[in-house]
């Protein structure tokens, strides 16, 4: 017998709405399941304690693993060690109810690099503490970062670092020597004799040649904590902390020898050598005094014979 609350045209109308809305969520589900199969973010369920419940192929594609590898694992597993402390503050930011939105950390490749992604995540429900992620893999752009940072401060023809980063590098040091008087601070300025005449004689193809071995030999010669530049055409330069005068003059010694070696290039025997100025940073000194001493001290060289060091005198400083 018929519900009299319910007559048949109220039912029938019911009964399709009803099927109106499962289609409606079967195909919103339909569209969901496309999209998280086929859309190139990164997208990764985490339960608790960070274990993979579920992730998209460009998931695994992103870390070069087949698909689900690492389904019941944590994926703490992948994470580079510096980014446990970075990774727990934001996990511990999610719980407060704040979204994250652009979070970088690495992930371990297959192939054993590192890749950076960014990710972004919803707060975190205590009714459910599991984790929805979304990523997208931001290597390029960190390494292009990198490779602009490392161009700035680099020159393209040695790999030494350039006068721009010599001169902040020098700063530092100077603010460090201002903190801590007793760590000495030294800069030491390299100009190759002869050098001109490579140019002349042979081309630049040579000279390019001599300027990388000269950058090769002032390397083997620097301690581990010393900086070496090329401040432009045939000019280098040194910065040495911790050094004491004897110790400078060592490598300032090793250098002098190591560039009177002749080079082979094509056939010919090049020879160069170096004059070299050294100066001590005093107690209020800064980078233009230091590098009028280490200039003036280059210049008695090159007045005295070249190929050869001189320290600035204890009273300029």
């Amino acid at each position: 017998m018929a519900n009299p609350s319910h007559p048949p045209c109220a039912n029938a109308a019911r009964i399709a709405f009803l099927e109106q809305e499962i289609d409606r969520l079967r195909a919103a589900a339909d569209e969901g399941a496309w999209l998280f199969q086929h859309t190139p973010a990164l997208v990764c369920i985490l339960g608790d304690g960070a274990i993979v419940k579920r992730a998209n192929p460009a998931f695994w594609q992103a870390l070069g693993l087949p698909d689900n590898a690492l389904l019941g694992q944590s994926i703490k597993h992948l994470m580079h060690p510096d980014e446990f402390v970075k990774s727990f503050a934001e996990r511990m930011k999610l719980l407060t109810g704040e979204d994250s939105r652009n979070f970088e950390l690495r992930i371990r490749h297959a192939d054993g690099s590192w890749r950076w992604i960014s990710w972004s995540c919803p707060a975190i429900r205590m009714a459910d503490p599991g984790m929805f992620l979304v990523g997208h893999d931001v290597t390029e752009s960190r390494l292009s970062a990198a490779e602009l940072l490392h161009r700035a401060q680099h020159d393209p023809l040695t790999g030494l670092a350039n006068r721009a980063m010599l001169d902040h590098s020098l700063a530092q040091a100077l603010l460090r020597h201002e903190r801590h008087p007793a760590q000495s601070v030294a800069l030491m300025l390299i100009d190759l004799d002869g050098f001109k005449q490579v140019n002349d004689t042979l081309g630049h193809a040579a000279g390019d040649d001599v300027l990388r071995h000269v950058a090769a030999a002032l390397k083997a010669c620097q301690r581990k904590s010393d900086l070496v530049c090329r401040v432009g055409g045939d000019e280098f330069a040194l910065i040495a902390e911790g050094a004491a005068q004897p110790d400078l003059e060592s490598i300032a010694g090793r250098i002098v020898t190591e560039l009177r070696m002749p080079i082979q290039w094509e056939g010919h025997d090049i020879r160069i050598g170096a004059s070299i100025g050294i100066a001590l940073a005093g107690d209020k000194e800064n980078a233009a005094d230091l590098y009028r001493q280490a200039d003036a001290a280059l210049y008695a060289v090159k007045r005295g014979g070249k190929n050869g060091y001189a320290v600035a005198p204890a009273q300029s400083r």
